[in-house]
């Protein structure tokens, strides 16, 4: 009998009374891979809260909502903690593999509480950006209890770890850290993976209740992986060391082509680090949406910077259907632009602003 993987988004934002409603897609790649291959996968989404709605918010509610997070973790009675060990019964899952994030520390602990309450034989995986940047240094707390830590781009991690962990050799593996004797053992570096148009397209249908969310939120895609900038706050270096890799046009109309005909998709949202850096791809992408699916309008968003939108960009933008772009401008102050590395001005901010604005879409700074 095959092993059942459920992977575990941490829940956060949910844990403030907001919801975001997002699709994990590094998850959602991991479950894909391994679903390709026979095993058993599923992604449950702790952070996002159906019942909540997807709640917006801004920079005021994170700051001052950080109270409602500490009573929510210590409240055994909050709904996301009773979801979570009925999602365990249910599936009963002989892995659990949970995506950590360095402010989350605190739910993550709660998580595996409950985990080795509710299921005390499976076994613990762990990956994201807190582990893939600290490595052993990031193994703190509770942390240590898992099995088998993954470090950087975990597609094909997991499914060797996945065939090799009933044979035993699966300490191995390139790209995974474990414990042994007291000791943290980090197997080596993994390479990148060359390809991004070599992946599976993320299942959907992968998702724990994926028939609840939003159809603009099943839409949420990634054309790249990486930023080339050498931003002072950005965890994107470490994490890339400011390579880039993008998937082909070819390959993003593929899986545009899987969203309409599974869920009839009329919105799509590009979740890159900097969505227009490698621009004649993008425009060569619009090209074949546009001689595709001239007569049927989308609706899109991206996110990007100031030192990567021209004219010409932004008329296939538009004609392709995007409604927003959301633009990192982090500060006001030259000073502190100066200081993070962010290597724009506050006057280009204004001229790509105003010719945003001009060809009709909405945008947002974030500060």
């Amino acid at each position: 009998m095959q092993k059942k993987f459920l992977f575990i988004s941490l829940p956060y934002e949910r844990l403030k009374d907001l919801s975001l409603q997002s699709v994990p897609l590094g998850l959602l790649y991991l479950a894909t891979v391994l679903s390709k291959y026979r095993y058993q996968a599923m992604v449950y989404d702790a952070d996002g809260c159906f019942e909540l709605g997807n709640i917006s918010y801004n920079n005021f509610n994170r700051a001052y909502t950080h109270n409602k997070y500490i009573a929510n973790l210590n409240n055994d009675t909050h709904s996301v903690w009773k979801e979570l060990k009925a999602v365990l019964l249910d599936y009963k899952p002989n892995f659990v593999g949970i995506g950590v994030f360095t402010p989350a520390i605190s739910s993550y602990n709660k998580v595996i509480r409950i985990v080795r309450e509710t299921l005390p034989e499976a076994k613990i995986i762990l990956g994201g950006p807190h582990i893939t940047i600290l490595k052993e240094k990031g193994i703190v707390g509770e942390l240590h209890e898992a099995e088998a830590f993954f470090v950087g781009e975990a597609e094909e991690t997991i499914l060797e770890f996945a065939n090799e962990y009933p044979k035993g050799n699966w300490k191995s593996i390139k790209g995974i850290i474990y414990k042994e004797d007291g000791k943290f053992i980090f197997t080596g570096t993994r390479g990148r993976i060359d390809n991004l148009d070599n992946l599976p397209i993320p299942e959907r249908k992968l998702l724990y209740n994926w028939h609840r969310y939003r159809r603009s939120k099943l839409g949420l895609m990634v054309a790249s992986r990486g930023c080339p900038f050498n931003y002072a706050f950005c965890a994107s270096i470490p994490i890339w060391n400011k390579i880039v890799r993008f998937r082909s046009a070819e390959n993003l109309i593929k899986e545009i082509d899987y969203l309409v005909d599974n869920f009839n998709i009329d919105a799509f949202g590009f979740w890159d680090d900097t969505y227009t850096i490698k621009r004649d791809n993008i425009i060569n992408f619009y090209k074949l949406i546009y001689k595709k699916y001239g007569s049927r309008r989308f609706k899109w968003n991206c996110l990007t910077n100031v030192n990567c939108i021209d004219e010409e960009l932004l008329y296939w933008l538009k004609k392709a259907g995007c409604i927003r772009i959301e633009i990192g401008v982090e500060s006001g102050s030259e000073r502190v632009l100066r200081l993070i590395k962010k290597n724009i001005t506050k006057d280009q901010v204004r001229k790509v602003s105003k010719l945003i604005k001009e060809r009709v879409f909405g945008y947002i700074h974030f500060l």
